[in-house]
């Protein structure tokens, strides 16, 4: 088994969990997709319009909102800025609960449980420390933001884009 490296396939297929995505996610998802599409920056077909969709990486939501200034935390490789604002995401969102519990806090908590996690074993401690300190710095930038229900939405909006983008560039079979 292991020449043929069915042993991986079993592996993984065996450590695979299937959950149910709650009904408020796919609401927020699918409302973002249509807003989005609603919207197109330009005149163009629908498949070019949905390749551009699917290429942004989180970029367009801060550009909406007005945030510009943590373009960079969308604009490092795709697995690290899923990584900062993963954690910069869990950081704000205990931070806010201790405050006030928000529908779309939530709505992003349940959103990062369900991308793909990168073991810790394979992210290289150099890089590990810099994600890490970038997270921090990125979630002190969003805590900075007055208005709770705004920060909200833009998190929301970035992960939904960032989400967009991962389904359009990795395997099916990679998909959480």
């Amino acid at each position: 088994m292991k020449c043929l490296h069915i042993d991986k396939v079993l592996e993984k297929t065996w450590n695979t969990i299937h959950e149910e995505v709650p009904m408020n996610l796919k609401e927020l998802i699918f409302s973002h997709l249509q807003e989005s599409i609603k919207h197109p920056e330009e005149e163009s077909d629908d498949a070019t319009h949905i390749r551009t969709l699917c290429s942004h990486r989180g970029g367009e939501a801060l550009k909406k909102c007005n945030s510009s200034e943590l373009d960079w935390s969308v604009k490092v490789e795709f697995d690290q800025s899923i990584l900062i604002w993963h954690a910069a995401t869990d950081i704000c969102y205990q931070l806010d609960q201790r405050k006030s519990p928000l529908d779309k806090s939530h709505a992003c908590k349940k959103l990062i449980n369900m991308i793909t996690q990168v073991p810790p074993s394979e992210v290289e401690r150099e890089r590990s420390k810099s994600v890490l300190f970038d997270a921090c710095s990125l979630a002190s930038k969003l805590q900075a933001i007055s208005d709770k229900k705004q920060k909200w939405e833009m998190i929301s909006n970035v992960w939904v884009e960032m989400l967009a983008y991962a389904a359009c560039h990795c395997r099916g079979n990679h998909h959480a």
